[in-house]
């Protein structure tokens, strides 16, 4: 409700920002979870916008896509990436992003529709400098991936690109695209230049200038990660003073401090008994 409340350029600045996991967020927990499914709902407000009024996030999770986008004739089933900054690879596994084979079944059960293909949606900081082997399946004519940065999906509301066009995209697939490009030969760069000059042809100055914008919001996401991040160090450390300065006996503070690096210091064994136990 409170997504169909924003106007349009509200919902553009919520996308710009979209699919950066707070790095603060436990791993696999519920915070992690419900940020995953906000992306999924905002992608699928999104198709609402541009014109797919049958959308909707599916009930059943395993083995099925994240966001069913469709109208009364097509369909295309997307998966809603989100990651978090602090990722120690440059870029994700390319299995953690595209499994080419999954958009294959995902989509045969519509077989009252026309089948136009998947769509992946990334955030852009998490881009490959150079091309990878992800670049080269969205330009597979026979299992057509459309690939969107969030920045993207705001700039196909923002410059009012028509359902039409976005369905012609994938109709023009064996044209664009009549053999897969390797890595080698820079699928990625001819991608997004189909991509613009496809989708955004009448509106190409404006497109450049607003996803050069966009380099900005991304150094602010940056910024503002790393705030958050220090802001977290110092409310530990603050903790850890007012701990220590808390104890008046000396041999107190010594078994403490002694539990606490007893703690620190074995808890990658501890891990590693627990998982011994826990799935052995």
């Amino acid at each position: 409700k409170k997504l169909k409340s924003l106007d349009t350029e509200q919902f553009c600045k919520l996308l710009e920002l979209t699919g950066y996991l707070p790095d603060l967020y436990a791993h696999d927990g519920s915070e992690e979870t419900l940020y995953s499914k906000f992306v999924e709902v905002v992608v699928c407000e999104w198709a609402h916008r541009v014109g797919f009024e049958e959308s909707f996030l599916p009930s059943q999770k395993s083995g099925t896509e994240d966001i069913a986008i469709m109208d009364k004739d097509n369909v295309i089933v997307a998966d809603a990436k989100s990651f978090r900054l602090s990722r120690s690879q440059a870029a994700p596994n390319p299995k953690d992003v595209i499994k080419v084979d999954d958009y294959k079944n995902w989509i045969k059960k519509y077989d009252d529709k026309i089948k136009l293909g998947g769509l992946a949606t990334f955030p852009q900081l998490h881009e490959w400098k150079k091309s990878s082997k992800v670049h080269m399946d969205l330009t597979n004519k026979d299992n057509k991936i459309v690939w969107f940065y969030y920045g993207h999906l705001s700039a196909v509301l923002k410059f009012q690109i028509s359902k039409s066009k976005i369905i012609n995209f994938y109709n023009s697939y064996s044209e664009m695209f009549p053999k897969q490009i390797a890595p080698k030969d820079n699928p990625k760069d001819k991608y997004l230049l189909m991509l613009k000059n496809y989708i955004f042809n009448d509106h190409i100055e404006e497109y450049e200038k607003y996803m050069n914008s966009l380099n900005q919001v991304n150094a602010l996401i940056k910024k503002m990660a790393l705030e958050k991040i220090e802001e977290e160090i110092n409310n530990v450390q603050k903790e850890i003073f007012e701990t220590i300065h808390s104890f008046e006996d000396m041999d107190k503070l010594k078994k403490y401090v002694i539990n606490l690096q007893k703690k620190e210091s074995t808890k990658e064994l501890q891990r590693l008994r627990e998982n011994v136990i826990k799935f052995r």
